[in-house]
């Protein structure tokens, strides 16, 4: 399952996305896109999670956070 991460801090990057997630199941990729001229993470992400179940389970305990 792919999941759209909003409103993160700027300073966040693939490394933190992947270990905040991480602690709910297994992650096979993350995508932090970059602005084209600052090359400064865009404040989204994109989390790809094998299984649906830890995947829903992630969205309960990071939402709002």
């Amino acid at each position: 399952m792919r999941l759209f991460v909003g409103n993160l801090p700027r300073s966040y990057e693939e490394e933190k996305v992947r270990e905040i997630f991480a602690e709910h199941g297994e992650v096979s990729k993350v995508a932090v896109p970059r602005d084209r001229y600052t090359n400064a993470p865009r404040g989204f992400a994109f989390v790809d999670m094998p299984n649906d179940e830890e995947a829903k389970a992630a969205i309960s305990a990071v939402n709002g956070t």
